[in-house]
């Protein structure tokens, strides 16, 4: 998000869906009292919610590339096991050739939406506990109820919060003894350990509101960024 669009300057902005604390930050800024608590580069304790399902098999449905980088990272980051599926109806095949414990599906998506992707699911018997958890950008109580008339078994809202993202997850999963990869093990630190990574300084970008919507951590917005600029190659 920018402080300012075109010639214009703005005494700041608030980022939809709206929260507590970006209200209560825009509002004492636009008051005066510019002091903001800094980043203090803990990880967000909502990992502390997926402690017990470490090593879980998600399967993610998002056909935006840079919405499946962050949502990976931070699952990752949670020591569980990530497959993407670009649509619903990969995600359909998925699911009748691996084994998952919990689908995070986005609802909006070509060939074949979030809807009927789960409806298509429940059809096998074997699958009708399996938590479906819908992802959609519009997080108004009739988009939550048209999800659980699919046969969704929750919703999250975007952009992902990560403590709703997890507590969701930790809530449909049962937690459990399970193995957690080699290489997600080496690749990231201990969730008790402190965020590595040099602090981003972009003039004109929120952020320290997109970091708390990564965990907190420098280096996973990086990747982020990197991941953009590099599916954005060719189209200016």
């Amino acid at each position: 998000m920018l402080n300012h669009i075109g010639n214009v300057q703005l005494d700041g902005h608030l980022p939809k869906p709206v929260l507590f604390a970006g209200l209560r930050d825009v509002t004492m800024a636009a008051l005066g009292h510019k002091e903001q608590k800094p980043i203090t580069g803990k990880r967000d304790p909502g990992l502390e919610m997926v402690k017990a399902i470490r090593g879980a098999n998600i399967l993610l449905v998002e056909d935006n590339i840079v919405n499946q980088q962050v949502v990976t990272e931070l699952l990752e980051h949670a020591r569980l096991n990530v497959t993407v599926a670009d649509n619903g109806q990969v995600a359909a095949e998925k699911v009748k050739k691996e084994a998952f414990d919990a689908v995070l599906m986005d609802v909006q998506m070509p060939v074949m939406d979030g809807y009927a992707a789960t409806r298509e699911i429940r059809k096998e018997p074997q699958f009708k506990e399996l938590p479906i958890i819908a992802m959609t950008a519009n997080a108004m109580m009739g988009d939550r109820e048209k999800s659980l008339q699919a046969g969704m078994t929750d919703h999250v809202s975007k952009p992902i919060v990560p403590r709703e993202l997890f507590g969701a997850l930790a809530r449909w999963i049962a937690p459990g003894e399970r193995e957690v990869p080699k290489i997600i093990d080496e690749e990231i630190p201990g969730m008790e350990e402190p965020v590595t990574g040099t602090p981003l300084e972009l003039p004109g970008f929120d952020v320290e509101n997109t970091l708390a919507r990564m965990g907190g951590s420098h280096d996973v917005y990086r990747k982020i960024l990197a991941k953009f600029v590099e599916s954005e190659e060719g189209g200016i």
